[in-house]
């Protein structure tokens, strides 16, 4: 089905509107950062303390140790994103989700552990809901709130069907499995968010419910008002 890049609205007649792409993608990114990386992840705990003897002190230094670098990392995103853009920046970011599981298929030792868990909380709040949920802001001025909770689901679908799935491959398989089929899943995401993520200028194309008008000087409403200021896209494009 072909893109409709039509320069009134770019989103109607004859094909999908190319901001429903963007979206797909970031509910993808939801499903990798928040759904694997946070709320899947602790299936994988019973096996961790199993396999170093870990008390639950130690694995909840862990999982400390990963919140403290996910709030650290926080402060950054804006900047990061200003500096390599959000192709390279998802890209990136979902690389280190990827390093972090390669980290724990080879970790021997409880330092190797907290190296994984820090990487993990810098990836998750990197390629988490700030940038996501920025670059579909970027693309949709009408259906902006459904975007965003379709956007969302990708992290609640990520707990409905990956939770159970690894249940079931661990009773086959290893923690390294499954450590290095997730590292696969960050890893093609990842590729995937760099070819196809980018803002409306840089396509080419309108956001979602918008027009151009003056021999396509100026963007605005279906209703003819001026588009709006967009912070988000001033500070992080």
């Amino acid at each position: 089905m072909a893109y409709n890049m039509n320069k009134e609205n770019s989103g109607g007649r004859g094909g999908i509107h190319y901001a429903w792409i963007i979206c797909l993608v970031c509910a993808l990114m939801q499903f990798c950062s928040i759904g694997l990386l946070m709320n899947t992840f602790q299936v994988f705990h019973p096996g961790l303390m199993a396999a170093f003897d870990l008390s639950n002190t130690e694995l909840s230094l862990l999982i400390e140790l990963r919140s403290i670098f996910n709030v650290a990392s926080l402060f950054l995103v804006v900047k990061y994103y200003r500096r390599v853009g959000y192709k390279l920046g998802f890209l990136m970011a979902l690389l280190l989700a990827a390093s972090a599981m390669l980290v724990l298929y080879f970790a021997r030792n409880y330092i190797m552990l907290c190296l994984a868990y820090s990487m993990m909380g810098s990836a998750y709040a990197l390629s988490s809901a700030v940038p996501a949920s920025s670059m579909v802001a970027l693309w949709f001025e009408e259906r902006r709130g459904f975007a965003l909770g379709m956007m969302s689901a990708g992290s609640g679908v990520a707990s409905v069907v990956m939770s159970p799935l690894f249940s079931r491959l661990l009773e086959n398989h290893s923690l390294g499995f499954c450590f290095m089929l997730q590292a696969a899943i960050f890893v093609s995401a990842g590729i995937l968010a760099s070819v196809l993520l980018d803002t409306p200028e840089n396509k080419k194309l309108c956001p979602y419910g918008m027009k151009k008008e003056g021999g396509g000087e100026r963007l605005v409403r279906k209703d003819g008002t001026e588009l709006p200021k967009r912070l988000m896209h001033k500070v992080m494009a």
